[in-house]
């Protein structure tokens, strides 16, 4: 790390944090050889006003993960969402769309650094968000639109290629198959609740026989919700009825909370 520019923060974190154990100051070991085994894509957000883990940092572990893409915050501490001595104005996730940044479990990166989606559609600021995604080795993206008679937001089979976002022109593909549908430009609502509604009606949620396709299909399905929660007091509005609706069809509702 010294190599690379970075403080020594060992001292004031010992004065902060007394409590803590020893070994978080004086565990020592190269550990350079293990990103090399991580095989899932890896974002990297890294803010230009760290000094402890300075832009470098991030640099070098990109170099050494065989799938990661790497982001430079202006301004940014390690505490993206918070303000330190170091981060003097508080980036807030909505203005630069930290969600948009975040690349979705089904191994696609999202790019929206400049308001745009990977369709190319404009995107708007929201504190909430959600999409319905049908995810599996088997998931045959052709069958789920006729199914529900519905173009999907996103779509792939397993092994399908994916774009080298690092520029390095390595031959990704997609580790899973995926179709889902999502909210983002058809509701105007920074609460849940219409989000989840919008995509139950666009799906005619419940279906009697979804179950038994997912399970046939050895798929999983979920809600997924983004949530930004700045004030920290705010609840996610997830209705009881749509919670045991995704149960029963053996799914599950996730919120991605951003603070």
């Amino acid at each position: 790390m010294e190599g690379l520019g970075a403080e020594d923060w060992r001292e004031a974190f010992v004065q902060s944090n007394p409590s803590f154990p020893d070994w978080f100051v004086t565990f020592k070991a190269d550990l350079e050889s293990e990103p090399g085994r991580i095989s899932q894509p890896v974002l990297l957000l890294w803010g230009d006003a760290d000094p402890y883990s300075p832009v470098a940092v991030g640099e070098r572990l990109l170099a050494l993960l065989p799938d990661a893409r790497f982001h430079v915050v202006a301004g940014g501490h390690r505490g993206q969402g918070r303000t330190s001595r170091y981060n003097k104005r508080k980036i807030r996730p909505e203005n630069f769309r930290l969600r948009q940044l975040h690349f979705s479990r089904n191994g696609d990166y999202v790019d929206n650094f400049h308001g745009y989606d990977n369709r190319g559609a404009t995107m708007t600021d929201r504190l909430a968000a959600a999409s319905f995604t049908i995810t599996g080795d088997r998931v045959a993206p052709e069958w789920w639109t006729q199914y529900f008679g519905v173009p999907p937001d996103v779509a792939g089979t397993k092994g399908a290629p994916l774009k080298d976002w690092t520029g390095q022109g390595r031959p990704l593909a997609r580790r899973t198959g995926v179709w889902g549908i999502d909210s983002e430009k058809a509701v105007r609502s920074d609460t849940l609740e219409p989000h989840l509604r919008y995509l139950v009606q666009r799906l005619a949620l419940p279906r009697s026989d979804l179950k038994a396709h997912i399970e046939s299909a050895g798929a999983k399905v979920r809600f997924f919700c983004y949530w930004v929660n700045e004030s920290g007091d705010r609840v996610p509005d997830v209705p009881d009825d749509l919670r045991a609706m995704m149960e029963a069809m053996g799914g599950t509702v996730e919120i991605d909370e951003y603070r």
